[in-house]
C-alpha cells in the first residue's frame, strides 16, 4: 500500500510502505514491512525499522544536493539497501566503486559515524548511517547505482523455490542478482541457467551459492547441484563474465542417494586386480573404498572419468587413509603406496568441484628399490661424476655413499623435471654424516631443483639423500664436482 507523508513526522504500518518527505524537515518511521523511504526537499530523518528497507535519494531534492546538508538514516542494516537509481551515477565494471557524471563516491567516517558522500553537477550528498555497522565491502553490496531488478546481498526481494523458474536481467557488466531458496535437508538441489528467450543475450553466465550469512560456498557455471546436510536458507546468485541480458532461472530438488560414503563406513571395496566405477554425485562429494594393504608391495590406483556427453568425470583427485581414517597421501589420476605396514586402508575418489562418472582401477605388486634409504643399501657417487635414480614411491629416498676431503669446497646438484634432467617435480638433497645425522639440505636453489655447497672440515665418509619434496615420484640426476666459482646448476 502506498501512502505519502503529509507532514513533518509520519508512520507507515506493519504493511509495505512507500514514504516519501515533503519540502521540511522530516522524520520518517518505516515501522513493519518492506518499506521504500524517500526523503524530501528538507534534511531528513529515516527510519525503516523491521523487514528489508530501501532508502531512496533523488537528485531532484534540494535538501539533498545542497553542499554540507546530509538525510540520515538512523537504523540501517545489513537487510536493508540504498538506491541511488534517482541520481546521476555509473558503475565502473571490476571494481567496488560507483561515480556520478561529475565527481567522485566515497564512504568515510566522522566522530563514529559512517557517512555515503557523491557528487552530481558539482554539488555532494551525504548519506549519514548512524547505526551502521558492518564492513564498507558490505555496504558496497547494499548500494544500488543502477536501475536493478534484484540486489546483489542477502536483502534481495528474489527468491526461488524448487520446481519454480524466475527471470530477471543482468543490466550492466558486473552486476549479480541474488536470489534467496530454503533448501531442505538431504535433498540435493540443482540450479539451471538459460536465457529467458530467443532474444536473451545473456553470456558466459554463472551461478554462486552463499549460505544464511551471504559467505560463500560453491560455483558452476550454466548449472550447479549442492546437497545440504541441513535446513536453513541459501542464495543462489546470478552473473555472467561478459555481457548483459536476460536469463531464466530454474531450480529442482529431489532425494540424493550416495553410491559409496566418504569415511570408514562405507560399502565400497576394491581389491589388486580390480576395476571399479562410481559417480560423484554432487560438488567435492568422495566416494572410498575399502582396501587391504600388505607390507611391502607397491600399490598404484588410477582414476578416469568415463562417460560421454559431459557424464565423464573431469579434474579426478585421489587421496589416501589410514585405518583409523587419517590422510595419509593423495595424488591426481594416479597415485603410488608401498605398503609400510598390513591393514585395511581407503581410497577416495573424488574431484575439484566437479561432478561425473569415473573408474578406479587397483594394482599391486613387490617393489624393487634402486637405492636404500640407509648406509647398507646406499649407492655410490665420486667426485667429478653423476649417478641417477628413481624416487619411485611416496617418501621414498635414495641414499649415496661419498668420500669428501677436508677444507676442499664441493658443489652437489640434484636436477629434475625443471631442468629437463629427470622427471621428478621437485627435488630435494640432503647431506649426512657417517652417522646418519643430517648436516645440511636444499630444495629450490635454481627454479625447482637443489643444490648444496659444502667445505667439509674433516675428511670423512658422507652420504647424499635425494628425494621428493612432497608425494611426487620421478627420475633424477645427482652430480658432484669441485665448487671453483659462481654456483651453478649443472
Amino acid at each position: 500500500m502506498a501512502r505519502r507523508a503529509l507532514g513533518r513526522s509520519f508512520e507507515g504500518g506493519p504493511q509495505d510502505d512507500f514514504l516519501e518527505g515533503t519540502g521540511r524537515s522530516d522524520v520518517l518511521f518505516g515501522a513493519g514491512g518492506n518499506d521504500t523511504i524517500v526523503g524530501g526537499r528538507g534534511v531528513d530523518l529515516l527510519f525503516g525499522g523491521s523487514g528489508s528497507d530501501v532508502f531512496v535519494f533523488d537528485d531532484g531534492h534540494a535538501g539533498d544536493m545542497s553542499f554540507g546538508r546530509a538525510d540520515t538514516v538512523g537504523d540501517f542494516s545489513s537487510e536493508d539497501a540504498l538506491d541511488l537509481s534517482r541520481t546521476e551515477v555509473r558503475y565502473f565494471a571490476g571494481y567496488d566503486v560507483v561515480s556520478p557524471d561529475r565527481g567522485g563516491f566515497s564512504i568515510w567516517e566522522a566522530r563514529g559515524d559512517t557517512y555515503v558522500t557523491w557528487n552530481t553537477f558539482g554539488k555532494f550528498h551525504d548519506v549519514k548511517l548512524a547505526d551502521f555497522q558492518g564492513d564498507y565491502d558490505e555496504l558496497f553490496s547494499q548500494i544500488r547505482w543502477y536501475d536493478d531488478d534484484y540486489l546483489a546481498s542477502t536483502a534481495t526481494s528474489g527468491v526461488i523455490g524448487a520446481g519454480e523458474t524466475v527471470t530477471g536481467e543482468i543490466e550492466i557488466a558486473g552486476d549479480e542478482d541474488w536470489f534467496r531458496v530454503e533448501i531442505d535437508a538431504g535433498q540435493l538441489y540443482t540450479f539451471e541457467l538459460e536465457e529467458a528467450d530467443e532474444s536473451g543475450t545473456i553470456y558466459d553466465p554463472y551461478l554462486v551459492l552463499y549460505d544464511a550469512f551471504g559467505d560463500y560456498l560453491t560455483e558452476g557455471y550454466g548449472a550447479l547441484s549442492y546437497f545440504a546436510d541441513t535446513t536453513d536458507t541459501f542464495f543462489v546468485s546470478v552473473g555472467a563474465y561478459d555481457g548483459t541480458g536476460s536469463y531464466a532461472l530454474t531450480a529442482t530438488a529431489a532425494p540424493y542417494t550416495d553410491d559409496f560414503g566418504d569415511d570408514p563406513s562405507t560399502t565400497g571395496e576394491i581389491a589388486a586386480g580390480e576395476t571399479v566405477t562410481g559417480e560423484i554425485g554432487v560438488p567435492y562429494d568422495q566416494d572410498w573404498f575399502r582396501v587391504e594393504i600388505e607390507e611391502g608391495l607397491l600399490y598404484e590406483f588410477g582414476l578416469e572419468g568415463v562417460g560421454e556427453n559431459g557424464e565423464a568425470l573431469l579434474d579426478p583427485y585421489l587421496a589416501l587413509y589410514d585405518p583409523s581414517g587419517e590422510f595419509v597421501i593423495d595424488g591426481y589420476e594416479a597415485l603410488s603406496f608401498l605398503g609400510d605396514t598390513t591393514g585395511t586402508y581407503f581410497i577416495a575418489a573424488e574431484s575439484y568441484g566437479e561432478t561425473g562418472s569415473y573408474s578406479l582401477s587397483l594394482t599391486a605388486g613387490p617393489y624393487v628399490d634402486d637405492f636404500g634409504n640407509e648406509p647398507s643399501t646406499a649407492g655410490e657417487i665420486a667426485v667429478g661424476e653423476m649417478a641417477t635414480g628413481v624416487i619411485g614411491v611416496f617418501y621414498d629416498e635414495d641414499w649415496f655413499r661419498i668420500d669428501l676431503v677436508e677444507n676442499e669446497t664441493y658443489a652437489i646438484d640434484l636436477r629434475g623435471q625443471s631442468s629437463g634432467s629427470g622427471t621428478l617435480p621437485d627435488p630435494y638433497l640432503s647431506l649426512l654424516d657417517a652417522e646418519g645425522s643430517e648436516l645440511a639440505f636444499n630444495d629450490d636453489t635454481n627454479d625447482l631443483d637443489s643444490q648444496i655447497v659444502f667445505t667439509p672440515d674433516a675428511s670423512a665418509i658422507y652420504y647424499l639423500a635425494a628425494r621428493e619434496l612432497s608425494s611426487g615420484t620421478g627420475t633424477f640426476e645427482l652430480e658432484v664436482f669441485v665448487y671453483e666459482g659462481d654456483i651453478l646448476i649443472g
